[in-house]
C-alpha cells in the first residue's frame, strides 16, 4: 500500500507540473507572446512525457497491490481507486481516498486550460495580436506558433489522463 501512495504522490506531482507548464503556455498565448511558444510547447511535451511514465508506473503498482489483495481482475476495468479505497485499511483508504480527490481536480483543472488555450491557439480564428500582416515571416511565424501549441496542447490534455481517470472511478 505504500508504494501506491507514493506513486500516487508522485503522479499528483507531475500532474501538477504539467498544470503550471499549460497556464504558462495559455498566458503566452493569452498576451500574444510568439516567440515563447515554440519553448513552451516544448516544455509541455517534456511535462507530458513524463506524466505517461509516472502514469504506467501507477498502473504497474496498482495491478501489483491489487495482486496481493488476491484480487486478480479479470479486466482493467475492475480495478479501481474507490475499490481501493473500500478494502483499504486505515489510514491507507484516507489518504488513497484524499489523493483520489486531488486527482481528480488536477484532472479537471488540466482539461480546462487545454481547452481554454486550443480556443486560443485554433489556427484561422481571428488573431487579436498586434502584427504586421504585410511580414510575410512574421504571419508565418505566428502560424507555426500557433499550431505547434495548439498540437501541444491537444496531446497534452488527451495524454494517458483518460486511463487515469478509469482508475480514478
Amino acid at each position: 500500500m505504500n508504494e501506491l501512495a507514493a506513486a500516487l504522490r508522485r503522479q499528483r506531482s507531475v500532474l501538477s507540473h504539467l498544470l503550471f507548464k499549460l497556464v504558462e503556455a495559455h498566458r503566452l498565448l493569452a498576451a500574444g507572446e510568439t516567440r515563447f511558444l515554440t519553448a513552451a510547447a516544448h516544455e509541455v511535451e517534456q511535462a507530458t512525457a513524463r506524466v505517461l511514465g509516472v502514469e504506467l508506473e501507477r498502473a504497474l503498482t496498482a495491478d501489483q497491490l491489487w495482486r496481493d489483495l488476491g484480487r486478480a481482475p479479470s479486466s482493467a476495468d475492475d480495478l479501481t481507486l474507490p475499490l481501493l479505497i473500500e478494502l483499504a485499511p486505515a489510514p491507507y483508504a484516507g489518504i488513497f481516498a484524499d489523493h483520489r480527490t486531488a486527482l481528480l481536480a488536477l484532472v479537471s483543472e488540466i482539461h480546462s486550460t487545454a481547452h481554454d488555450s486550443r480556443r486560443i491557439a485554433t489556427p484561422g480564428a481571428p488573431v487579436s495580436l498586434d502584427i504586421d500582416c504585410n511580414d510575410p515571416g512574421t504571419a508565418l511565424d505566428l502560424v507555426a506558433s500557433e499550431i505547434g501549441i495548439d498540437a501541444t496542447v491537444t496531446a497534452a490534455a488527451g495524454l494517458a489522463l483518460a486511463s487515469l481517470v478509469d482508475f480514478l472511478g
